[in-house]
């Protein structure tokens, strides 16, 4: 079952899962069995880093996770999620985000509920001097089905049928009796047809919605909405924020040279004042050598590519490379490596 925030999520990880600077960690749901990834990247003005690691537990009625990181800005975040058992799609989390140098903190409880096919999410966000509420929902649509039927009627009238009298002499100079000239009921249907059209979506539509209520000015602070559909290996979805912009994208599934290729596409728009399109970029991921590798670029010019590979059982490393085709004044670099066991 998806949540509002996974409608995006096929085209948001196409995007960015292995690039420099964008998702840095991504941490695989194994149950009982634990994960540990490192982060660095160096760029021309900055060098940043992060740890993380994740396990997971499971007692008599409750299934436990918990996971946490720390990077070079100085914050440490840890988070542990409980999903107890006997209640069928319900998810509690807690997490705390805190600052080592002291200068402040963030507090976050979520709570999910997962029931097929509907998905609620609450969460309950506390900055310094800000405390918000988020409210969000998804519906997944097993099928639509349109139909329209309509049907139509002729008739034509065959001529009057002749009189007894036709051929007597008397009967020309008898005025034509009233009833030869009346439809009835019996004469009306000459005939009939039927249209109709039927449409059918099946599964793989999502739709969604959500909203964040600030509790300090007492006010609702954001909204967005969506849709997600998702077929033979090939995803659409949008979200609109705040009716200030949305996002759109598509990835298919095709092969190349017996290889399997992903190709991308996504535009943001901007639907207030200023340019109509935000950004615009286009990727590719294949497979070389049983490596990933993965490219995107976008209408300013900014170049990433990535390249990920298995150096042994459980251990996979992640190389990226960020310039601009353009100005050619960037450059950075980023490794990530994972192990899972």
């Amino acid at each position: 079952m998806a949540t509002f925030a996974d409608l995006y999520k096929p085209v948001k990880d196409f995007f960015g899962k292995v690039y420099v600077s964008e998702n840095r960690v991504d941490l695989a749901k194994k149950a009982d069995s634990a994960k540990f990834s490192t982060f660095l990247e160096a760029g021309k003005n900055k060098t940043s880093g992060e740890v993380a690691v994740e396990n997971s537990t499971e007692f008599s009625s409750l299934k436990t996770k918990y996971k946490f990181s720390t990077n070079a800005n100085g914050r440490a975040i840890a988070k542990l999620t409980i999903t107890p058992t006997s209640f069928k799609g319900v998810e509690v989390a807690g997490q705390a985000d805190i600052a080592t140098d002291g200068s402040g903190e963030n507090l976050e409880f979520t709570a999910d509920y997962k029931n097929s096919p509907l998905t609620l999410t609450a969460a309950v966000k506390k900055a310094k001097a800000k405390t918000t509420i988020d409210g969000s929902g998804s519906f997944a649509v097993s099928a639509i089905k349109v139909r329209f039927r309509g049907e139509y009627r002729w008739a034509e009238l065959p001529p009057p049928p002749p009189s007894a009298h036709s051929h007597s002499s008397s009967s020309r100079h008898k005025k034509p009796h009233k009833h030869h000239n009346r439809r009835t009921k019996r004469d009306t249907p000459g005939g009939e047809g039927t249209i109709s059209f039927t449409y059918r979506i099946k599964r793989g539509l999502s739709v969604g919605g959500s909203a964040t209520y600030n509790a300090v000015s007492s006010s609702i602070e954001k909204t967005a909405y969506g849709a997600s559909y998702s077929s033979d290996g090939s995803n659409f979805a949008f979200v609109v924020e705040d009716q200030k912009k949305m996002k759109a994208g598509v990835t298919a599934e095709t092969r190349a040279a017996d290889r399997p290729v992903l190709v991308g596409a996504e535009v943001v728009n901007n639907l207030t004042d200023g340019a109509a399109v935000d950004s615009f970029t286009v990727g590719i991921q294949t497979k070389l050598n049983d490596q990933l590798v993965k490219a995107k670029l976008n209408q300013k010019g900014a170049f990433f590519v990535a390249l990920q590979t298995t150096l042994s059982k459980g251990l996979k490393a992640t190389y990226g490379v960020q310039t601009n085709l353009c100005s050619r004044d960037t450059l950075a670099a980023a490794v990530k490596v994972e192990y899972d066991g």
